[in-house]
């Protein structure tokens, strides 16, 4: 690509007015906004937050507040995972995986945070070309090696910014060595969750499959502090009018005490 080129590339002019490229959307600074909507924005409706106005601007960038809040990627989840899987290849192949775990999913541009319970598994049989899948993807499953192992790992996922992300058929590509277990589920579909966890002394496999992952329960973290802070505040009112009330009636007491002892007076 030469130097025009590139310039081109970064700028573009539309009614004489230049627009600036910022990574993936072109920006007018003349608005302040950007000219296309955010695409995190449009990836699930469930991500906006309607108590945060600026976060429903589709059109904005880190709340319409760059100077104090970024949004590198606008996605990211941390998860906890258990799981058990034995399989076993050399030319024919067998393979059983079942796991869950717990998600925290976060979405950077709107603060929106969800802790997420999921379960997966999968079952597999066969050699080459011929197979049997639960679930099947279309592509064909494979295990080198002998492994049988069960244990805790813990999984990154770069690319969710919600529960939906986390959740679907995924190929699954494990690499079991010695005491490590490494896992990559999703990277077909260009939503990742890399795991680590501990592996079985003296057994090992490379293998591939595909897992179903579907959503066990989830919470919304933004929602639950919400809820915390109006009991707070409930709490708070009705003990503020609690104490008004028994002000009052005492305040009563004495203004009747008061009452009487006047009338008693010749």
């Amino acid at each position: 690509m030469t130097a025009a080129a590139g310039a081109r590339n970064l700028f573009k002019v539309d009614a004489g007015v230049v627009h600036a490229l910022l990574q993936a959307r072109y920006y007018d600074g003349s608005k302040g906004e950007f000219l296309s909507e955010d695409p995190v924005f449009l990836g699930d409706p469930r991500s906006q937050v309607l108590t945060d106005p600026q976060s429903l601007n589709s059109y904005s960038y880190a709340n319409d507040n760059p100077i104090t809040k970024s949004d590198p990627n606008g996605r990211f989840a941390l998860s906890l995972n258990y799981s058990a899987n034995a399989e076993e290849g050399f030319g024919g192949f067998t393979s059983t995986y079942a796991g869950g775990g717990a998600s925290f999913v976060l979405n950077p541009s709107t603060m929106q945070a969800w802790i997420v319970y999921t379960s997966s598994g999968a079952n597999n049989v066969g050699y080459l070309k011929s197979y049997q899948s639960t679930p099947d993807n279309g592509q064909t499953p494979f295990v080198l090696g002998m492994y049988a192992g069960k244990g805790r790992s813990i999984g990154v996922s770069p690319n969710a910014n919600s529960p939906a992300d986390l959740v679907g058929v995924q190929n699954n590509i494990n690499v079991n060595v010695g005491l490590l277990s490494f896992s990559v589920q999703g990277d077909d579909t260009n939503n990742p969750t890399y795991s680590f966890g501990a592996g079985t002394p003296g057994l090992g496999s490379v293998s591939k499959y595909a897992v179903s992952t579907v959503p066990v329960r989830s919470y919304s973290v933004n929602q639950a502090i919400s809820n915390a802070g109006a009991r707070v505040s409930n709490f708070y009112q009705t003990t503020i009018a609690n104490i008004q009330m028994q002000v009052a009636a005492i305040q009563s007491k004495l203004n009747a005490i008061s009452a009487q002892r006047s009338e008693k007076k010749p």
